[in-house]
């Protein structure tokens, strides 16, 4: 993957990491990406600070999320809206 510390170093900044996570995504071949950071006192997993708080998606996405919580699964197919 062409230059995976720059993309790298762009999604460790809060402020620029939305900006980032499209062209690492687009670079990995995949449309979009998000990141998912454990509260640990409600136990779930929450949007990384810097990432859009809410998804367009149906439940296979929190499905998701839990399943990661529970396996460390960490790939899995998600049906997201626009």
């Amino acid at each position: 993957m062409p230059q995976l510390r720059q993309f790298i170093d762009a999604l460790a900044q809060p402020e620029g990491r939305q900006g980032a996570a499209r062209p690492f995504a687009a670079a990995a071949g995949c449309s979009d990406m998000a990141i998912y950071v454990r509260d640990p006192e409600l136990r779930i997993l929450l949007p990384a600070p810097g990432m859009p708080k809410t998804v367009a998606a149906d439940a296979s996405w929190r499905e998701l999320l839990d399943r990661c919580l529970r396996s460390r699964q960490l790939v899995n197919v998600v049906v997201a809206g626009k």
